[in-house]
């Protein structure tokens, strides 16, 4: 299932946007349960300060396991922000992994 979303400002310093996009895909692949995936995608110009330019990706996993009220979970996101003016700033991954019990 796709989602898209974007927006825009005309301010005095530029024309600052936002950009978003969303693939997810629901299954069963396994004998333990639904599996969900998902990807995303979004990229700012202007939203910060002039002249910057940022991205993230994201991937995330979810897989239920039927009979337990179990959940497992795990997402990976990469930021980068691309700057005009200083300070200049470094990538960063982030990732998670985790669990949700129903009772």
């Amino acid at each position: 299932m796709p989602a898209f979303a974007g927006g825009m400002d005309q301010a005095d310093d530029g024309d600052p946007y936002n950009l978003y996009g969303k693939l997810g895909w629901y299954g069963t692949l396994n004998a333990l349960g639904n599996t969900g995936f998902g990807i995303d995608f979004t990229r700012g110009n202007d939203v910060s300060a002039p002249g910057d330019t940022g991205y993230s990706v994201g991937g995330a996993v979810v897989q239920t396991i039927d009979g337990y009220g179990t959940e497992l979970y795990s997402q990976v996101r990469w930021y980068t922000l691309d700057r005009d003016d200083a300070p200049s700033v470094d990538d960063i991954l982030v990732g998670m992994v985790g669990s949700r019990v129903k009772f």
